[in-house]
């Protein structure tokens, strides 16, 4: 899910699963409603977001190296940041401790939110 708000991008989630996204689904627009409730309207209202903004966001993202990874629970939290955004991938850990899996886009949830 990529949202964009008076053609700005502004977040990504990524999800694991079709069913944990299904599960999370009734409750994500209304979180993404009141997000754009408390955005000042500006000239880019009237812009809008082409696939090609949401697929360089989302390629920026899965290319950005990991700055900083830490453990709670059973996760491991990676973010990454760059100018443009701040991400965040939690990935289950395997028998050593470490994530099974240290890739973004194959995390339990990932989220973005463009700075």
């Amino acid at each position: 899910m990529i949202v964009a708000i008076d053609g700005k991008l502004e977040l990504t989630d990524i999800f694991e699963s079709t069913p944990l996204f299904c599960k999370l689904w009734p409750k994500l627009p209304k979180s993404y409603a009141l997000d754009a409730a408390q955005v000042t309207k500006s000239s880019a209202a009237e812009k809008s977001c082409s696939v090609a903004d949401a697929k360089a966001l989302l390629d920026g993202i899965l290319q950005a190296k990991v700055g900083k990874t830490e453990t709670a629970g059973g996760l491991v939290i990676s973010t990454r940041s760059t100018s443009r955004f701040t991400a965040f991938a939690a990935n289950e850990k395997n028998g050593d401790g470490n994530p099974a899996i240290a890739d973004f886009s194959r995390a339990v949830h990932s989220s973005a939110f463009t700075k």
